[in-house]
């Protein structure tokens, strides 16, 4: 007898799988969830423009109309880009500009630094499969038929 196969109809067994052909080999093919091996990171945290504009003085905000059109197109693009080092350089140009006050500039870069737990995280990801631990790729309909027959011709009940 094939050993892969036999391999197969004692996991079969063992596991008191039954239905069909498919139903058995997506049993054998599942990938249960496991506790994520990988810690939760931390990434920044983007503040909202208005966030950022609340943290400048009265003179501040009315000294904006003097930064340059290009300057302000430089801004936008980094934010659409999420480039903290961009922003970063920008609120020191400001500062530079005297269109902020270092006060302000170190509030700013502040709220640049600031993180949060990656939303995008799992506590649970998907583990091995029995095929993944036992088999060369997936189980397949036709694998599980062959373990299937081997198993009635030979009597097996394992």
């Amino acid at each position: 007898m094939n050993k892969r196969i036999s391999v197969l109809r004692r996991a079969i067994n063992r596991q008191k799988l039954t239905g069909t052909y498919e139903e058995i080999a997506a049993a054998l093919n599942a990938r249960p969830l496991v506790d994520n091996p990988v810690p939760q990171g931390m990434v920044t945290k983007w503040p909202q423009l208005l966030d950022a504009l609340g943290l400048l003085t009265d003179a501040e905000r009315a000294k904006l109309r003097d930064v340059p059109s290009w300057f302000v197109t430089m801004v936008i693009n980094a934010l659409g880009a999420q480039d903290a080092a961009a922003l970063t350089a920008h609120v020191g140009l400001l500062a530079d500009w005297q269109i902020i006050g270092n006060p302000t500039a170190r509030k700013l870069r502040n709220l640049l630094s600031e993180t949060q737990p990656d939303a995008t995280w799992s506590a649970q990801v998907p583990g091995k499969s029995w095929a993944d631990e036992n088999w060369r790729g997936r189980v397949t309909e036709q694998d599980v038929q062959a373990a299937m027959n081997r198993r009635q011709e030979s009597g097996d009940a394992e």
